[in-house]
């Protein structure tokens, strides 16, 4: 598992920086006005809808399992988390798990530092086994997210930009880098030499209560971390 990881790691590292030069593009065609600000409403859906599946989805149903939900959505979550470039479920579980069991020691998955910003890298222990992981690595489909899930990144981006170069930068490309960046302040920040912190005036930035982060570490399995939670508005819909 740790190889297929690795794997996953260098394309999520080749498409945050691709990402980042392509959203300095995208904020030059508005202000020159080739293209109108309306795209941003686009890109600003796409983003939420990122940011919920990976914090709801990849982070407390895949990872914790703190809740229960229909199929329909646990297929929704998959997809969309490993259309980010972040991580497929199997992959994002191993390295959070390794986060949270190893946490501010020399072997926390998360590197913190502003290289973040450029380069996604983790530190995951090879033959790490839990039952979540043991459980996603029976299904089919979980599997093949696991090794073609970059693949099907980049043939999604192609097929957009067939359709519209426009569309695939402002509702596929942007989106993604806004969600690297902002993922990359909070693994940068919410960690002090004292430990996880809770630094909730930053739920502006990444509205799904991530940044409650010190609470998360102390119950990891709760689906509800309070206030500015947009996550856990969502889970009392779906929750079975």
């Amino acid at each position: 598992m740790k190889q297929f990881f690795k794997i996953n790691v260098w394309n999520s590292s080749l498409a945050c920086l691709a990402s980042e030069f392509a959203s300095i593009y995208a904020i030059y065609l508005i202000f020159s006005g080739y293209v109108s600000s309306l795209w941003l409403a686009l890109t600003f859906i796409v983003y939420m809808a990122i940011q919920i599946s990976v914090s709801v989805g990849l982070h407390r149903y895949y990872t914790h399992r703190a809740f229960e939900c229909e199929t329909f959505w646990q297929y929704f979550f998959a997809l969309v988390g490993t259309l980010s470039f972040h991580a497929s479920p199997i992959a994002f579980v191993h390295a959070h798990l390794t986060h949270h069991n190893f946490s501010d020691t020399d072997k926390d998955s998360h590197i913190v530092g502003w290289q973040f910003f450029f380069v996604r890298r983790y530190r995951v222990l090879a033959g790490m086994k839990s039952r979540m992981l043991i459980r996603l690595a029976r299904d089919p489909f979980q599997l093949f997210l696991l090794d073609y899930g970059a693949l099907l990144c980049f043939l999604i981006f192609g097929l957009l930009y067939f359709i519209s170069p426009i569309f695939s930068l402002f509702g596929y490309v942007l989106p993604v880098a806004l969600y690297f960046f902002f993922t990359a302040v909070h693994q940068t920040i919410s960690h002090s030499r004292h430990g996880p912190r809770d630094m909730q005036w930053l739920e502006l930035l990444m509205p799904t209560c991530e940044w409650r982060h010190a609470y998360h570490h102390k119950y990891p399995n709760r689906w509800d971390w309070g206030k500015f939670d947009m996550g856990s508005h969502l889970i009392r819909l779906i929750k079975t």
